[in-house]
């Protein structure tokens, strides 16, 4: 079921994106500066968790200037075409549309 990652799931996340996508500044910083945006709620991550408990996928939202930006989708690949990416992204979604403060979303994508 996804959910609002908390704070000690960090570690997991940014082990999802080390392994999906190596060359993020997410991975190369550590978590530092996660944990520092998701204390401020300038980022808002969600995360899928797997029926042994671990987390398989990672999406989160930046938001900046009532501007809720959808970026960071990664799900393992071994957990790939299970929907994980389309609950996630529903959820954010979702996420934004009830939160009063965002008043646009924008899907930020890049192809590595």
């Amino acid at each position: 079921m996804v959910h609002i990652a908390l704070e000690q799931e960090v570690p997991e996340i940014l082990n999802i994106v080390g392994r999906i996508f190596p060359n993020h500044s997410l991975a190369e910083k550590g978590g530092n500066s996660l944990r520092e945006q998701i204390m401020a709620r300038e980022y808002i991550p969600f995360v899928e968790r797997s029926k042994d408990d671990n987390i398989v996928g990672h999406g989160g939202i930046f938001i900046n200037g009532g501007i809720g930006f959808l970026q960071g989708l990664a799900v393992l690949p071994e957990f790939r075409g299970r929907g994980i990416g389309r609950k996630l992204t529903e959820s954010r979604i979702s996420y934004c549309l009830e939160n009063q403060k965002i008043s646009h979303i924008v899907l930020y994508s890049v192809i590595d």
